[in-house]
């Protein structure tokens, strides 16, 4: 028996149930692609929880008026 692998072809020699081995690549590299999947979504959600965190701990800087330098502070800065 022959399969497709990526760009290859594998044979299966004195093998007794080619399609049940065929079969079982099929289902280790489908849950391969899904453990995979799911380590990608378990790493955004904790990258997304540090940033909320982050966000919650200096949510009073973002609601704090913004302050713009008087005159003379500003002609200060130029000299």
């Amino acid at each position: 028996m022959h399969i497709s692998v990526g760009g290859g072809q594998l044979a299966f020699e004195d093998v007794l149930d080619p399609a049940g081995v065929q079969a079982d690549i099929n289902r280790r590299r489908m849950a391969r692609l899904a453990k995979k999947s799911e380590d990608t979504v378990n790493l955004e959600r904790d990258r997304m929880a540090v940033w909320l965190a982050a966000y919650h701990q200096h949510i009073d800087e973002f609601n704090t008026p913004i302050r713009h330098p008087t005159k003379e502070e500003d002609e200060g800065f130029k000299h």
